[in-house]
């Protein structure tokens, strides 16, 4: 027990998070290589919570149950959604959403030819419901830059070409970066 609970991350402090980060790419268009390239968002994740950090939480939000009560139950849920699937049956989690199945399928000449075995592959769908469909009016997005950049600006910090308070700047938006096809990393301080 001893050692499972040194593995247990610490629960994030979701107060000091801004909102959700995005770096902007200039793409071309798959469908017409001639088109000029055009200008979009992706999500840049702080990270990725684990079931032991949710129940922490959830046990933050007054819960009178224990987190290892908690990661009991949601295990249990999570075999008994798998049990159900297993039969044809779809699961609804209230405003959570719908888990059901999918498959992939190898098509035949004729319906009577079409067996169980043209079913190439199944897994769990998952539509969402209520609090987490048309999010976006709740939703904060603070504007950062890609993980590619991040990387190739940290490896710039660690050998002494930029200073932790121009990464900063570049963090910050007071510093734009440009990054060639080869992965080096010229910092331009934008025109006033």
């Amino acid at each position: 027990m001893a050692k499972y609970q040194n593995q247990i991350k610490k629960v994030v402090d979701l107060q000091s998070v801004q909102g959700v980060p995005y770096s902007v790419a200039m793409l071309k268009n798959p469908m017409n290589e001639n088109d000029p390239k055009k200008a979009y968002a992706f999500v840049q994740y702080n990270g990725k919570i684990q079931l032991d950090q949710l129940a922490a939480h959830i046990k933050e939000h007054g819960s009178v149950y224990s987190r290892g009560v908690i990661v009991g139950v949601i295990t249990e849920m999570v075999d008994c959604i798998a049990e159900y699937l297993k039969k044809g049956f779809q699961v609804e989690l209230g405003d959570l959403g719908v888990i059901s199945l999918s498959i992939a399928q190898r098509a035949a000449k004729t319906a009577a030819a079409f067996d169980g075995d043209n079913i190439t592959d199944c897994y769990a769908r998952f539509t969402p419901g209520g609090r987490f469909c048309g999010m976006r009016p709740n939703m904060t997005f603070v504007k950062t830059v890609s993980r590619t950049v991040q990387a190739a600006v940290d490896k710039l910090v660690k050998e002494g070409s930029i200073t932790p308070e121009e990464w900063q700047g570049i963090l910050d938006g007071e510093i734009t970066v440009e990054l060639d096809d080869t992965g080096n990393v010229t910092p331009v301080t934008p025109e006033p």
